[in-house]
C-alpha cells in the first residue's frame, strides 16, 4: 500500500458551487444591500469582461455541482445572454451533469 501524497487523496473535496454576481437592476430597491447598478450602458462590456474571466479561470480542478447567477437582477437580459453566460461557464469549469442551475429572477 502506498502512503497517500496529499490530503485530496485522503479527503476527495466535495463538489463546490459556482456565483455569478450580475450587478444590474432596473432600479435600485430601497431593501437590498448587495452591489447593483442601474446604467444599461455598462450591460454589453460586462458581459464580454465575465465569459472572458471565465476562460481566464478555466484551470480549476474543481467539480462543480451548482451554478447560481443572482445580482442584480440577471433576469435583466435576454435569454440569448444568459445561454452565453451557461455556456461559458460549462467550457471553462467542470461542472457535473446534472448540476443545479439557478437564475435569480425579479420582476421589476
Amino acid at each position: 500500500m502506498q502512503p497517500a501524497t496529499s490530503i485530496k487523496e485522503l479527503h476527495p473535496p466535495e463538489p463546490a458551487g459556482i456565483y455569478v454576481h450580475i450587478p444590474f437592476c432596473v432600479r435600485k430597491c430601497s431593501y437590498c444591500d448587495f452591489y447593483s447598478i442601474t446604467d444599461r450602458s455598462a450591460r454589453p462590456a460586462f458581459i464580454e469582461a465575465l465569459v472572458h474571466e471565465m476562460h481566464l479561470k478555466s484551470n480549476f480542478a474543481e467539480k462543480f455541482d451548482t451554478l447560481y447567477i443572482g445580482g442584480g437582477t440577471p433576469s435583466v437580459f435576454d435569454t440569448e445572454t444568459i445561454g452565453r453566460i451557461i455556456a461559458a461557464a460549462q467550457q471553462s469549469f467542470h461542472i457535473l451533469n446534472g448540476a443545479e442551475i439557478t437564475l435569480e429572477v425579479n420582476p421589476g
